[in-house]
């Protein structure tokens, strides 16, 4: 089986071997459609596609030939590469490149079929030498050394006379810092140059090393692929730039590249603008096309340039009496600033363009990827300007989506618009078509570090970025391929270039996550860091099936590393604080250890993955035991957003039992989905309760169906692997209630939550004809039994504590002893002394065991020291009662934005009463009396003798005390609550009453 980075070149090399072999005994499949289509006016001529092609398990085997057919039965030369294969060593995705044409607007069908590789007419040759490699198309040659980090290399164009050299080998590529410190490629020399990949149709190859700065050091990497292709006159390059010295934070003026073009004399200057312009360069003049940070692009002479009101692409055409050079640059005005400045004998291309003023603020590890594209021509030659202006949008082979959901590739999927997924279909796609829109008008979406990216306010800081969280690029990806609209592939490239180049360090792997106020993300600080909770692989991985983009398999293999090395690290369990601060925190990393796996088949993922199967697996046996033990800082049984959480958490586990079919796993995730259903499934609105934390209520009482899709695939899946109709209830009924309310959004996480696995959803109800129109009968969620028995309510004082310079409690079985925990004092109070707790101690207190089986109040006075902000949660807990396990069977009181809250919880973690009362104007210093009473209808809150009324009293579900917690209560926390909810505060007083006062 070929896997892996190294495992390419062999795959490539074996299918290259095949290219001059008979063709083998294929498997005898129909022939692949693969369509090609225009969409920007440019006539294409035999303009190399590269695309990936997926196949059906076991459709093609990985010696079989393939090669491209016009519609006329024309063989084409064909060059391809294994990306993927399935477990039985078929293959899964391969990378096809070929020559087409297609009219400007017009689209055009070419087939993929068995049989043998042709050649191409003009054979492309590379010859590696001890100080050199060249590189012959039979229309140029070229020359990159071994002894110069260079960015290109010397080209020379092949015509009737012999060779014309158009550029040498000193082209620079430069950073000119803030205090004007050069960084360039003049006097470098490279770390690695190699071949990379020699095909009959395409080579490539790959330089990297330093720019250099004074006293030679190295703070920016540069990562070069030049690509060179049989019987054409360009070079492909792709240039990453990495950010790896120190300071943390770089400020940087420029970055550009200069070439000396050798076209002679009467030079001339073709550009874009409102139209396309051709300008005269005397020698004094300079001619150019920008874009500054506000989209405003500019075009034409130095000085007398023309505002465009219309985006403009980054290309240029510079042609002499001896030889021409256009250039285009890739994405120009979404990467803005820019700019392509062009004199006689020099033409720039500015990367980061100092005519905007701007200063670049790039932080260590990350790094920025540009595609740019060098044509030569001969004087009068006519292809130039299609072949430039096209490289801004390149042609795809796009296969059908009947074709390419049939073949499971990407998982379950189906066509779009079929009658059966009509309604999900058209609000899926306003909701991207309003994103798009976005990202084409609003600047913020826009600039050499946030386009890929989102915009997204919403985390108190107006500049933050949403970090793709919920895998905006695997959306897109699954849509295009659901589709062939050619929109959600061009949006996923992106994404997946901003992902691989700025969310990903590029010295550890570690994934940066969007952060929160003041650590908001926006991508000028460095102030954002590894969030085990949104680590993915599953954009890059596509993209490389879509694309066989090397950088992007090198970044999955770096995450999947970084992933592997924690999970095989120093032991699981030491390390859980960093996978298990809630279910998505092993969700994510196990799904991003199984795509890794798919892809390279590398051993150490799966095992790695076994870690965290292992650890899940534990847990589910005996979830109490294992909670006690440590083994979950969220359990199950506890607050957490549960519906996405565990939603993304049966995302790694459904990837993981495809590949090992796990039977313990398959018990686990059973007893998972059961719990979910059981408790925080709502029949009345098809959704589930959100519950993002039971302290917050606005969040607990949402019936928050934007949720829904998050963990549809999590039951359609279940449903699949064992048949229970509960599932799909759930599965069909969440989908649909989710469709139904479905409205056009702007938001990229929003529509990432939507989109992401619900198409896998969607897929499955299509191939078995579900609909939303007869839906199975809801399962109903499993509700806490009485008791046997209740204890009769007492009057009786049940336990007394004053503080008198001890943590003495009168109970009417005799005194008890509390604990101190941390830093504790006893201070002045309010009826004599109080104990001061919180700043970094707590005191504990021996609970009432029966406390809660029955009616019952609570009173106190308390003195917060700080004052409470509406804008800011400030989760503290002054008192905090549980049994065995901390958040289930417990009472709470806690503050939270501007509220004093009290939650009680069963058995299973499941809130069942509920109070609050506002203290926005409770001053710090100020002693407040508290009273909370409980009885089996409900969970009273009284402050300074005040009962606290809200809206909507008891109505919503999972409001109402169901009964009381059964279990026995064992302690009385003050100060503290599990999660380190501290609260600085005095308390006094402290009574428990075995029945209700009021």
């Amino acid at each position: 089986m070929v896997f892996g980075t190294t495992a390419i070149m062999c795959a490539q090399s074996i299918m290259l071997l095949n290219t001059f072999a008979v063709a083998n005994s294929a498997n005898d499949f129909a022939p692949v459609e693969i369509v090609i289509e225009d969409s920007i006016g440019v006539t294409r001529q035999d303009e190399i596609i590269c695309s990936g092609v997926p196949f059906a398990e076991g459709a093609l085997k990985p010696d079989d030939t393939v090669h491209v057919e016009t519609e006329d039965g024309e063989s084409l030369p064909t060059q391809t590469r294994i990306l993927g294969q399935w477990p039985d060593s078929s293959v899964k995705w391969l990378l096809v490149q070929f020559p087409a044409n297609c009219p400007a607007n017009k689209r055009k069908s070419y087939y993929l079929k068995t049989g043998d590789l042709i050649l191409p007419e003009k054979s492309l040759v590379v010859k590696e030498e001890p100080d050199s490699i060249t590189i012959d198309t039979g229309t140029i040659t070229a020359t990159v050394p071994k002894d110069r980090l260079t960015v290109l290399g010397e080209v020379s164009v092949i015509n009737s006379d012999g060779e014309n050299k158009v550029l040498s080998t000193g082209t620079p590529m430069r950073f000119i810092l803030e205090d004007g410190t050069v960084h360039d490629s003049a006097n470098a020399k490279p770390d690695m140059i190699k071949i990379e990949e020699n095909g009959p149709l395409r080579a490539t190859i790959r330089v990297v090393g330093w720019l250099e700065g004074p006293e030679q050091s190295r703070l920016y990497k540069l990562d070069t692929r030049l690509r060179f292709y049989a019987g054409q006159s360009y070079v492909k390059a792709e240039y990453t730039f990495i950010c790896l010295g120190q300071p943390e934070l770089h400020e940087v003026k420029e970055i550009s590249l200069d070439l000396s073009p050798g076209v002679g004399y009467s030079a001339k200057f073709t550009m874009p603008g409102e139209e396309i312009k051709t300008v005269e360069l005397d020698a004094d003049e300079k001619a150019l096309v920008s874009v500054d940070t506000e989209i405003v692009c500019q075009s034409g002479l130095e000085d007398s340039l023309e505002t465009s009101y219309n985006p403009l692409d980054g290309w240029g055409l510079l042609e002499g009496n001896k030889s021409s050079l256009g250039v285009a640059v890739r994405d120009f005005w979404h990467l803005c600033p820019k700019s392509i400045e062009c004199s006689q004998g020099n033409l720039k291309l500015a990367l980061w363009s100092a005519r905007s003023g701007r200063i670049l603020r790039l932080g260590r590890t990350r790094a920025k990827t540009h595609h740019i594209l060098y044509s030569f021509g001969n004087p009068g030659e006519k292809t130039h300007l299609n072949r430039i202006r096209a490289f801004q949008k390149p042609l795809l082979a796009i296969t059908t989506p009947e074709y390419l959901c049939s073949t499971d590739a990407l998982s379950t999927l189906s066509p779009a618009g079929a009658a059966q997924t009509e309604e999900y279909d058209q609000k899926v796609e306003k909701s991207f078509d309003n994103l798009y829109e976005q990202r084409q008008t609003l600047p913020l979406e826009n600039g050499i570090l946030h386009y890929g990216d989102y915009y997204h306010g919403g985390y108190g800081n107006k500049q933050t970025r949403g970090d793709l969280e919920y895998d905006t690029g695997h959306a897109c990806f699954l849509l295009y391929a659901r589709s062939g609209d050619r929109k959600y592939y061009d949006f996923a490239v992106a994404c997946n270039q901003h992902f691989i180049d700025i969310d990903v360090n590029q010295e550890t792997g570690d994934q940066r996550f969007h952060g929160y106020r003041e650590r908001a993300e926006t991508h000028e600080e460095v102030t954002t860091g590894l969030e085990w909770g949104h680590v993915f692989t599953d954009c890059p991985v596509d993209a490389y099936y879509f694309t066989g983009d090397e950088r992007s398999l090198e970044a999955v293999e770096m995450i999947a590393d970084r992933t592997a090395s924690i999970a095989d690290g120093e032991g699981f369990d030491k390390l859980r604080n960093i996978f298990a601060g809630a279910e998505r925190q092993l969700g994510w990393p196990l799904l991003a250890l199984c795509r890794a796996y798919e892809v390279t088949g590398h051993q150490r993922y799966l095992d790695a993955s076994r870690k965290i199967v292992d650890f899940i697996k534990g847990y589910a046996k005996d979830p109490l035991a294992a909670y006690r033990e440590g083994k979950w800082w969220r359990s199950w049984m506890m607050d957490g957003c549960k519906v996405f959480m565990t939603g993304q958490l049966h995302d790694g586990l459904a990837a993981y039992y495809r590949i090992t079919k796990d039977e313990e796993l398959r018990k686990a995730i059973v007893t998972s989905l059961d719990w979910v259903i059981d408790n925080m499934w709502n029949p009345e609105v098809n959704g589930f309760v959100y519950e993002f934390n039971a302290m917050n209520r606005p969040h607990r009482m949402d019936n928050n169906i934007g949720l829904n899709m998050l963990i549809v695939d999590a039951y359609r899946f279940g449903y699949e692997m064992t048949g229970d109709e509960r599932y799909l209830a759930v599965a069909t009924r969440a989908f649909w209630q989710r469709v139904r309310e479905m409205q056009p959004v702007s938001d990229g996480k929003q529509f990432s939550q939507d989109a992401r696995t619900s198409p896998h959803t969607a897929a499955y109800f299509y191939r078995k004809n579900i609909t939303g129109e007869k839906l199975p009968a809801p399962p109903q969620p499993v509700l806490q039994k009485a008791p046997e028995s209740i204890p009769e309510p007492k009057a009786e004082l049940l336990l007394q504590a004053d503080f008198e310079d001890d943590l003495v409690c009168k109970t009417p079985h005799g005194d008890v002893m509390g604990q101190i925990v941390g830093d504790v004092e006893f201070v002045e109070g309010k009826e004599g002394k109080a104990v001061a707790v919180g700043k970094g101690g707590y005191v504990w207190l021996p609970a009432p065991a029966d406390m809660l089986r029955a009616p019952g109040s609570m009173e106190m006075w308390v003195k917060l020291h700080f004052k409470k902000n509406p804008t800011n949660p400030g989760q503290r807990a002054v008192f905090h009662v549980e049994g065995e396990t901390p958040l289930v069977e417990s009472l709470s009181a806690c503050t939270i934005y501007y509220d004093l809250r009290v939650r009680m919880k069963d058995h299973v973690g499941h809130l069942h009463g509920s109070a609050e009362g506002n203290i926005e104007h409770w001053e710090p210093e100020e002693w407040h009396h508290v009273l909370i009473t409980w009885d089996h209808d409900r969970v009273k809150l009284y402050l300074d003798g005040e009962e606290q009324i809200r809206e909507d009293e008891g109505q919503r579900y999972g409001d109402r005390v169901i009964n009381l917690p059964t279990g026995q209560q064992t302690r009385i926390n003050l100060g503290w609550r599990f999660g380190n909810w501290y609260c600085d505060c005095d308390i006094d007083s402290l009574r428990i009453y075995g029945k209700s006062d009021r």
